[in-house]
């Protein structure tokens, strides 16, 4: 499978002149329709090499923001508050970079 990138993602779905694009503060802006939609296997082949953190949703990359120091802090201390009160209950506490499959709303799959 090749690399995925943002202009390999446009390459594939054509992307050139017509209505689904548009020039937006010297972006070009793509019409969600316009762009690939991609597999779980293709999403997270794509993510091991990818600079910057993305989810998945109905098949459509969506890059997400990073976090604040304080928003981290915060995190960080909830994620140890939580862990403390739930010890022996069986239940588990995960922080943020864990990738979890909620349903599967599109058909590729």
């Amino acid at each position: 499978m090749p690399t995925l990138t943002a202009s390999s993602i446009g390459s594939m779905a054509g992307i050139g002149p017509g209505p689904t694009t548009s020039l937006h503060g010297g972006y070009r802006m793509l019409a969600l329709e316009s762009l690939p939609r991609l597999s779980v296997d293709d999403y997270l082949a794509f993510e091991q090499t990818s600079e910057i953190r993305h989810e998945l949703v109905d098949g459509y990359l969506y890059a997400m923001t990073g976090a604040s120091d304080r928003y981290e802090e915060i995190a960080a201390n909830l994620l140890a508050a939580l862990h403390a009160h739930l010890q022996g209950s069986g239940c588990r506490v995960y922080g943020s970079n864990l990738k979890i499959r909620v349903g599967n709303d599109f058909g590729s799959e």
